[in-house]
């Protein structure tokens, strides 16, 4: 969300909370799937748990693999020292940040 503008950052947090209602509607219809289909309930809670940490450990993992924004570094490390990656490099070294920390 960090390089959201304003025009579009109720769109991208609109869409990141309508994902919730989305596994909230999966997870009972795959529950429902897997027991109707003749799996014991203890195997089904054993997929069902093993299908939401694939989906949590990938974006854990992806997440590890892109750099920081701009406004993370700047606002944590007090530079910008990202290699020149992104529009707020310019301003930084302009000055035209002054003092006030962007959060």
């Amino acid at each position: 969300m960090d390089r959201a503008t304003r025009k579009n950052r109720g769109r991208l947090l609109g869409t990141a909370s309508a994902m919730q209602g989305f596994g909230l509607l999966a997870g009972p219809a795959v529950a429902a799937i897997l027991i109707s289909g003749g799996v014991s309930h203890g195997l089904a809670l054993r997929l069902m748990l093993a299908f939401g940490n694939t989906y949590a450990a990938s974006v854990v993992y992806l997440r590890r693999k892109i750099r920081e924004t701009p406004r993370h570094t700047l606002a944590i490390e007090g530079n910008s020292a990202n290699g020149g990656y992104g529009p707020l490099d310019d301003w930084a070294e302009a000055g035209h940040l002054g003092k006030r920390k962007i959060a």
